[in-house]
């Protein structure tokens, strides 16, 4: 990384770029097992399909364009936040 890289911060991230993100997390997968009820998520394919259920979309991209579905990636993504904190407390 050069000296003049500045590391994104998460907020600055598109949705889908989130959504992808968490969705590589074996973290998030056992948030979707435990708090959304989705007992399969075991990769990120099934944390994608999750995802895009909850979020009422057919694919992570529509996060970034339909303001409903990234009100609802926001939602899940503070809970997962909150749920991550928990844990580790």
């Amino acid at each position: 990384k050069s000296a003049g890289a500045k590391r994104m911060e998460w907020r600055d991230l598109q949705p889908a770029a989130q959504a992808g993100i968490r969705c590589n997390e074996p973290t998030f997968w056992a948030f979707l097992r435990e708090v959304h009820h989705y007992p399969d998520v075991k990769d990120s394919e099934l944390a994608s399909i999750a995802v895009r259920h909850l979020c009422t979309v057919s694919t992570r991209a529509e996060l970034g364009t339909n303001h409903a579905a990234r009100m609802l990636w926001k939602q899940l993504d503070d809970e997962f936040s909150i749920w991550k904190a928990m844990e580790r407390a």
